[in-house]
């Protein structure tokens, strides 16, 4: 079995001042270089509101409002695609079912 090296490449990023050491796989770096400046121009936005004073607080207040961004934008097609593989899935357990029952019947018959 042949294994693939995957090249990790070490960064250091800026957020709010606070410089963090981070790994990431060599094609992800621009993604992840895009994410810690959207962290850190959301963070000081927040700060500069100056409600709200902790470090911690704010990053769980941008945690907060990129997840409710990131499920609001998910589309309703996801959640009927869902529904739809959940439904087959049941439907496959309970044809199994019927057929381990009909054996398990025909098995009685013989003995």
């Amino acid at each position: 079995m042949s294994e693939v090296a995957i090249s990790t490449e070490r960064l250091t990023a800026n957020i709010m001042g606070r410089d963090y050491q981070l790994a990431c796989a060599a094609e992800e770096r621009p993604t992840l270089l895009e994410a810690v400046k959207l962290i850190d121009d959301r963070m000081r936005a927040i700060q500069a509101e100056g409600k709200i004073k902790s470090a911690d607080r704010i990053a769980v207040m941008v945690c907060l409002n990129l997840a409710v961004e990131l499920l609001s934008t998910k589309p309703a097609d996801k959640q009927w695609e869902n529904f739809r593989d959940t439904i087959h899935r049941i439907n496959m357990l309970a044809d199994q079912a019927l057929l381990d029952v009909s054996l398990a019947t025909a098995q009685e018959k013989l003995f």
